[in-house]
């Protein structure tokens, strides 16, 4: 069994800013600058998660590879509205209904909004525009809410995303310059937090640097939330190494999912050690050098995305490989739900499932080794942290400790496989043989990267019987001992 690594593409996001919905304004709205001008942030790539599955399993990969599938589908993200330049909350002063009393309120304050794609949860069925995120209710009656810029002021917008990981917070740190999430992921969340950007063309004569304003915003200029994935993802797919794993007899191979016949392989489960507790810094002042440093932005890409994740220290007790104190660990890689299911909810925002065993695939006609033993894709993605060394017992499919932060260009991978074998010579009965072992999962020349997606590629053999042939060999003639006994 081995496996190989291919890059599939970077994943790290694809605007839909060409699709953004501009908010409609007059000239009047423009000259005299009265008029309540709404609020519409901008959204390219990333979200947070849907709330109708089990608690704290995530739904797999935002967006897609490259530009084609880079698309929404009707995820929530949380959207904080401050003061610009600092953590202080933006606020309007709205009636209670019940007191008839004015209050003053936060405008977005870690605010649910939903993202297109989907007529999930908007009102009267009607999706929001493409490459803008709307304000989400629950309750399906108020979700369309419009929110308005103060008359004054100029805000920053952040958004993140944590894919229904399992949090507390966010709460200030103790700096005092950014906001930070703790989170606990199992390779099923996607995490992402972002600043705004500017979305739209400044017309001549404008004071540019009045932004995010309702001055910005009569004039076409938004808020835009560019998000970018801050983990690595690792997508599997599986081929027959022979055709013993593929379970093929006299050129055939049954049906692996409703034929007893089947003899091939099945791949049970698939695992990379990884992180898995951390804060996620959502909001942040320019002190706090997440994304610049003495005002100069950070041109290094792969800095930016780890500045936003504050990584516990390593701990792990491979006695008690599930303990809630151990802050890296094996996570198991999950499915979306099968669309064939009529309990199940196809939606790619919908939380992913337990894995179902997969078989490889063999194409009779096939003319080459690759077009007789194709592909097969095993299963959503595992979005993961940079890689963890660590050491293992003598039968390889344990982890027996931590070594620390890994090279870079090796994970450790835990795939667990079985196959029905003869339980006697008679053949008159099979029997299931499991078999786990832990592999290396290493790429060449380079080293994993945050945001790229990396196809993950595994070669499998079937069991072979175990056949131990004898034979006697004649004695051979010895030289002569000569012996003198006195």
């Amino acid at each position: 069994m081995f496996a190989t690594v291919a890059i599939a593409s970077l994943f790290a996001s694809c605007s839909n800013s060409d699709d953004f919905v501009a908010p409609q304004v007059t000239s009047e709205d423009v000259d005299s600058g009265d008029a309540l001008v709404p609020i519409k942030i901008g959204v390219n790539q990333g979200v947070e998660a849907s709330v109708t599955r089990g608690a704290n399993t995530g739904t797999g990969t935002v967006g897609g590879i490259g530009t084609g599938t880079n698309n929404w589908y009707g995820q929530l993200i949380n959207v904080y509205m401050f003061h610009k330049g600092t953590l202080t909350l933006a606020t309007e002063k709205v009636k209670n209904k019940t007191t008839n009393q004015t209050e003053v309120v936060p405008i977005f304050d870690k605010q649910l909004m939903v993202t297109p794609g989907s007529t999930k949860n908007l009102i009267d069925g009607t999706p929001a525009p493409q490459g803008q995120a709307m304000v989400y209710d629950p309750t399906g009656t108020n979700n369309a809410e419009i929110k308005y810029y103060p008359q004054m002021g100029n805000y920053d917008f952040f958004g993140y995303h944590l894919s229904n990981a399992k949090t507390t917070g966010p709460v200030l740190n103790a700096a005092g310059n950014a906001m930070e999430a703790d989170f606990v992921i199992d390779g099923s969340h996607d995490l992402m937090s972002e600043r705004a950007v500017q979305l739209g063309t400044w017309p001549d004569g404008s004071n540019k640097t009045r932004f995010f304003s309702s001055y910005s915003a009569r004039r076409d200029v938004h808020p835009n939330l560019d998000f970018k994935h801050l983990l690595t993802r690792l997508h599997f797919n599986i081929k027959a190494g022979d055709e013993n794993a593929a379970g093929v007899v006299a050129g055939v191979q049954p049906d692996p999912y409703s034929d007893d016949s089947y003899t091939g392989i099945f791949v049970e489960s698939i695992e990379i050690f990884s992180r898995t507790t951390g804060k996620l810094v959502v909001a942040w002042t320019a002190d706090a050098e997440i994304d610049s440093i003495n005002g100069s932005p950070i041109t290094d890409d792969q800095k930016v995305r780890a500045n936003k994740i504050k990584w516990d220290d390593l701990v792990f007790d491979p006695a008690n490989p599930s303990d809630d104190a151990n802050t890296c660990g094996w996570v198991k890689l999950m499915q979306r739900p099968d669309p064939t299911d009529p309990t199940a909810d196809p939606d790619p925002s919908e939380q992913l499932v337990d894995l179902v065993h997969v078989a490889p695939k063999y194409n009779k006609t096939g003319a080459t080794p690759e077009e007789k033993f194709p592909l097969t894709s095993v299963g959503e993605a595992l979005i993961v942290s940079k890689p963890v060394a660590i050491t293992t017992n003598s039968d390889n499919n344990e982890a027996t400790g931590i070594k620390g932060d890994g090279s870079g260009n090796q994970y450790y991978m835990r795939i667990s496989v079985s196959q029905l074998v003869k339980s006697n010579h008679n053949n008159t009965s099979l029997v299931s043989k499991p078999f786990a072992t832990i592999v290396p999962v290493e790429i060449k020349d380079t080293e994993f990267k945050l945001g790229y997606s990396y196809d993950v590629n595994i070669t499998l053999y079937g069991a072979e019987e175990i056949k131990v042939n004898t034979t006697i060999a004649p004695w051979e003639s010895g030289d002569p001992i000569p012996m003198v006994i006195e």
